[in-house]
């Protein structure tokens, strides 16, 4: 009798054991966190009211085409203001230019600046105003503030240029479009761009130029090209535009804009068929018996659950087996 309520426990235990780890195995970790109990005591310092400048508008180290661009200048405590715009030109000569230098209120106020990076015109207070080095090229506009509990200092930087572009490839078609983003030339004197034609050329990852594709000519107000890989059958690799605006006198605007991108050719313009690829579960190769297999960590458990509850049912049922066997005495 003994013998027999130690097998049905035994085989309990299995199931047990085995319910648990199922459970254990789906159970989400709760993340770490830490309560804190000192709430007594707390001593506060009263901070004097210090100067405090700050600029907006405009993202620092986003990259312009449009000129016209406006910034807001927020400042208190501090009883003089002072902004400034760093204009770097293509050949790197640096250019400064102090737009406001001014006594103001010590209480909180904010002002705008209107600024057109092609003309050198900027707008503040209601007037309008000229800085003489403008053009394309990179920015740097500086706010500084000084009152009667100190300093403060706030900059904001980007690049104006005449033209970006973005390269992708179609799915479904193979074919590889470039999106140009630039202001054209209407043709009129007070045309917004000065962009009336555009330049682009295709490079290895070497920097070799592509040819017979390369160049391309652009006439504004095109904004989208599409690159001939498929015509000239290039192979599959990554490849560099280069894209280069001119005036309506043909003039370089600025140095040339560059973006990479991945071109993937179809399997008879590659030369043949291509290899299969195994897809990655995430986990690198560490070698071993199952470093190269295509198998993630969940597999492994559900197998490795499979082969427990086969052993405890086949327990269960030996042990079942074994009772009914009669004993000898």
């Amino acid at each position: 009798m003994k013998k027999t309520q130690k097998n049905v426990l035994g085989m309990l235990g299995l199931i047990l054991v085995a319910a648990i780890t199922t459970f254990a195995a789906y159970l989400p970790a709760p993340g770490a966190s830490a309560i804190s109990t000192l709430t007594d005591n707390i001593k506060v310092r009263v901070v004097a009211e210090t100067a405090n400048v700050d600029v907006t508008g405009v993202t620092s180290g986003s990259t312009l085409v449009d000129p016209n661009q406006n910034i807001n200048v927020s400042y208190e405590n501090v009883d003089t203001l002072r902004v400034t715009i760093k204009y770097t030109d293509k050949d790197g000569v640096e250019h400064s230019y102090t737009l406001v230098n001014e006594a103001v209120s010590t209480s909180p106020s904010s002002e705008d600046i209107g600024l057109n990076l092609r003309t050198g015109e900027y707008t503040y207070g209601g007037n309008t105003y000229t800085f003489p080095d403008h053009g394309y090229g990179e920015y740097v506009i500086t706010v500084y503030g000084e009152g009667p509990a100190g300093t403060d200092e706030q900059n904001v930087s980007f690049t104006y240029l005449p033209v970006t572009a973005e390269v992708a490839q179609d799915s479904s078609t193979g074919k590889v479009n470039a999106d140009l983003t630039y202001v054209p030339d209407d043709g009129t004197p007070s045309s917004a761009g000065d962009v009336a034609t555009l330049t682009l050329n295709v490079y290895d990852k070497d920097g070799n130029l592509v040819t017979p594709m390369s160049p391309i000519t652009v006439t504004a107000p095109t904004d989208h090209v599409q690159l001939p890989f498929e015509q000239y059958g290039l192979p599959s690799g990554e490849y560099i535009l280069g894209v280069i605006a001119h005036d309506r006198n043909g003039n370089d605007l600025y140095l040339p804009y560059y973006v990479n991108f991945t071109y993937q050719a179809s399997e008879k313009d590659d030369g043949g068929d291509e290899d299969i690829v195994v897809p990655s579960t995430g986990a690198p190769d560490t070698g071993g018996l199952f470093g190269n297999l295509s198998s993630s960590k969940i597999d492994f458990l559900i197998t490795g659950l499979i082969i427990f509850f086969a052993i405890g049912i086949g327990s269960a049922i030996f042990i079942a087996r074994r009772n009914k066997k009669p004993t000898r005495r």
